[in-house]
């Protein structure tokens, strides 16, 4: 099957207000289209989103009439002579905002039968040109489906049914309210969430729970859970510095936080069978890890297997028998973002000390602290964690003990949020959010959960809780 893509992207100031547009057609007959806003970004930034988006968006229309990857080829035009030349390998790729963007074009080649990249001149690029200046004219997103294709959950995008999403040339398309736009309104979080020729139900964590339990909303199946943990209390916590890749212990009254959180997840998956940890391979994300692998052998005799096959056992249960203890699998993935000059400061001394970098960290998720990562980056590494995680764990419960920025980032992908999420969200010690991923293919393919920015779900992903705490004391909560 061959498809065509055109698509482009643009930025008012360079880096501003950014949008991009994809238009996917079928011979002369467009079939699909998707327009993203982006709060800031560079042109090239908004061209390489555009792409993506594009490959994605034939990548699901193929999944409606039944075609997989494998069997699709697909023609590309776009009016970037940059992005072009990077993508046909004639220019090397040097800015660092470009990399990760590339990185993950490259990753969508490598599932399809063929790409090929065409410059075209603007004038030739007018379709999605309009809709990248529609993103950035109604600073919110959105897609259409041609009515003539058959909405397939199970072999397509869990997003394609939630956008509202005009057709070309003003015709009605599938209209419809999705959880991209309602997040992406400066991290509100998500909003009601509706499939095609639904019902727009409540808001928040409500509409989530409302949409989690509408069959037609998933592809089938059990999901993978992750019971997501923050670790708890260290000395820098108490002193509010950046902690980053420093490697403190958890205080005391850290060690009780883990306790009572693994206390409680261990008695909400008690009975549940195989259960997976995985962690950062921090002290403090250790210590928390090692407090739930003791709690699920204490509660209900635990096992546990990694994707290899190979169990760790120890312990005993109530009536003497012999139980599993989980085995701790530790992950860079996991490790908190690296704040560079700013480790180790008060929060205080950083914004006294870098107050235009502090600024520009705080309203900007591409940016980073000087000799530092970006969360954007941070979330560039926890995504391909999410995919293997739900694809080695299909249908399984699996605790997350990770930092405020990896489980941000999770969250973030998981709600379709944009990068204010980062700044509006808070996470406790010792804090539990819990998510599922839902496989696209029903049968626990899971995982392919978004890109680098704006948070493109590949699969379902409902949020059932974010920052729980009831099962610390008040004393505890820092």
């Amino acid at each position: 099957m061959r498809l065509d893509v055109e698509c482009d992207g643009g930025s008012r100031g360079n880096p501003g207000i950014a949008g991009c547009g994809s238009s996917v057609l079928d011979g002369d007959q467009e079939v699909a289209a998707r327009w993203e806003f982006i709060s800031k970004a560079t042109n090239n930034v908004a061209e390489y989103q555009g792409l993506i988006n594009a490959l994605e968006l034939a990548i699901d229309v193929a999944g409606m009439r039944g075609v997989s990857p494998a069997e699709l080829e697909i023609q590309v035009r776009m009016d970037s002579k940059l992005v072009v030349e990077q993508m046909s390998g004639r220019w090397k790729i040097k800015h660092p905002d470009m990399k990760p963007l590339a990185a993950r074009v490259k990753e969508l080649e490598a599932t399809l039968a063929a790409v090929s990249y065409n410059w075209v001149p603007r004038a030739q690029n007018k379709r999605a040109d309009e809709l990248a200046n529609r993103a950035m004219d109604d600073q919110v997103g959105g897609r259409w489906f041609d009515d003539a294709l058959s909405f397939q959950p199970a072999a397509s995008s869990a997003e394609a049914g939630g956008d509202a999403a005009p057709g070309p040339a003003g015709a009605a398309g599938n209209e419809s309210t999705g959880a991209e736009e309602a997040a992406a309104s400066a991290g509100e979080g998500a909003a009601g969430i509706v499939g095609p020729g639904a019902e727009a139900t409540g808001t928040g964590a409500e509409a989530v729970a409302d949409a989690a339990s509408a069959p037609e909303w998933h592809p089938g199946g059990e999901p993978t859970r992750l019971w997501v943990l923050r670790h708890g209390q260290t000395q820098m916590s108490v002193q509010k510095q950046f902690s980053g890749l420093s490697d403190p212990e958890l205080t005391a009254h850290g060690r009780d936080q883990a306790q009572r959180a693994a206390a409680y997840v261990a008695e909400q998956l008690a009975g549940t069978g195989a259960v997976a940890v995985y962690s950062s391979p921090l002290k403090r994300t250790r210590q928390t890890a090692e407090a739930v692998a003791e709690a699920l052998v204490q509660v209900s005799g635990s096992s546990s297997t990694d994707s290899l096959g190979n169990t760790d056992s120890s312990g005993t249960d109530s009536s003497g028998s012999s139980t599993a203890k989980p085995r701790i699998h530790v992950t860079e993935a996991l490790i908190e973002m690296d704040f560079g000059d700013w480790e180790g400061r008060t929060f205080a001394e950083v914004m006294d000390e870098f107050p235009l970098e502090h600024d520009a960290c705080l309203w900007d998720s591409s940016a980073a602290p000087s000799g530092g990562e970006s969360p954007d980056d941070v979330l560039a590494r926890v995504r391909p964690f999410l995919r293997d995680v739900a694809r080695n764990h299909p249908g399984e419960d699996v605790v997350v003990v990770s930092h405020v920025t990896p489980i941000k980032s999770m969250l973030r992908h998981a709600l379709c949020a944009s990068g204010a999420l980062y700044r509006t969200l808070h996470l406790d010690l010792a804090g539990l959010s819990v998510i599922e991923i839902f496989g696209a293919d029903g049968a626990g393919r899971g995982g392919e959960m978004g890109v680098q920015n704006k948070g493109s779900n590949k699969d379902s992903a409902v949020v059932r809780r974010v920052n729980d705490t009831h099962f610390l004391v008040a004393e505890t909560v820092r």
